[in-house]
């Protein structure tokens, strides 16, 4: 279901420092931070499973169970410190805060929480600058597939029971029992988060490419791919899209590069790559490869590796400095069988 329609993007209308260790308290809406009569925890974030992770910040959200708004607590970096609430039940949702290049929707909900990639053009691969170019042609021809851009890398923790006592925080991580008390939590002073990667990093590259010299530019694009994701539940959106992908020249005659995802859509399209070639003559290729079984059967979601081996492009004179594109018009698509 496409929740387009109720994208929000999160406005800062009052922050109120909570103490002195704290980053402050942040929310949507001219309201009081928690009183005094809460009860205070230290959030410590366990980075185990996404070590490598270097946000610019992280966002905290405590969903009260009897609705309404969420307390939002930031803070800069990896680390969390000491928080504040009302007593009372909540779930949780934590996120970096440094995703420029991503929507959210459903942001007053626990369980509709969800990230959107933004709209985009074909193009994109190419970046500014040559947005008068003549679009490519679609991939696979006649499909409707809209276009977004490539999500910003993320990293996140839920939990659908924190409670906060005046004892302490009591909580349930995901993977523990239904009952919070079986899983050996007990009031604590300390809300340990284990946050890990929520967007996949995937590479694609085309080895053992001739004649590459005479590509004036290049871009690329991946079909079937999902735009959104639910925090709460960890699954992608059913609905197939298309991300701009760059396309890069490197050593050795390799075409190639890397993009973040959400992964591909839970539906029955298949993964397309479409390579778009200009050539230093004005002719515009497009070669298009179903990648469908390298996605979907790759050993690591997380980590996906794209190889096409093997392509030749037209014998062209080699791109000098300078100039435009002869005036060459149409595109010739081609499809490329992969083999086992």
């Amino acid at each position: 279901m496409s929740r387009n329609d109720n994208i929000i993007d999160c406005m800062v209308m009052l922050v109120l420092p909570l103490a002195s260790v704290m980053s402050g308290c942040i929310f949507d809406h001219d309201v009081p931070c928690p009183p005094d009569a809460g009860g205070s925890f230290t959030i410590v974030n366990d980075w185990a499973e996404a070590p490598g992770a270097d946000p610019a910040g992280m966002e905290y959200l405590f969903f009260p169970e009897e609705g309404g708004e969420p307390w939002r607590f930031d803070f800069a970096g990896r680390d969390a410190g000491q928080v504040r609430l009302p007593y009372g039940r909540y779930r949780f949702i934590m996120r970096n805060n440094d995703t420029s290049g991503v929507l959210f929707s459903g942001t007053d909900s626990y369980s509709d929480y969800e990230a959107h990639c933004r709209a985009g053009s074909l193009l994109d691969g190419l970046g500014t600058g040559y947005t008068a170019l003549k679009p490519p042609p679609p991939v696979r021809p006649g499909l409707p597939e809209p276009v977004c851009i490539t999500p910003d890398m993320m990293w996140g923790a839920v939990s659908d029971y924190i409670e906060v006592t005046p004892g302490g925080v009591v909580y349930r991580s995901p993977g523990d029992p239904a009952d919070p008390a079986a899983a050996g939590s007990m009031p604590s002073d300390t809300l340990l988060c284990r946050p890990c990667r929520l967007t996949a990093r995937y590479e694609w590259k085309i080895t053992d490419v001739a004649n590459l010299p005479g590509a004036r530019r290049m871009c690329a694009v991946i079909s079937g791919m999902s735009n959104s994701l639910n925090f709460a539940s960890g699954i992608t959106g059913p609905e197939a899209y298309l991300l701009p992908l760059a396309a890069r020249r490197m050593p050795g005659g390799v075409i190639g590069s890397q993009f973040f995802t959400y992964g591909y859509a839970r539906g029955k399209a298949r993964q397309w790559l479409a390579l778009y070639v200009w050539m230093s003559d004005g002719e515009k290729l497009c070669y298009q490869f179903d990648v469908s079984d390298q996605v979907r059967e790759a050993p690591d979601p997380f980590n996906v590796s794209i190889c096409i081996r093997g392509l030749e492009l037209p014998d062209k004179p080699g791109v000098d400095s300078g100039g435009m594109d002869a005036g060459v018009d149409g595109w010739q698509t081609v499809i490329i069988e992969l083999g086992g």
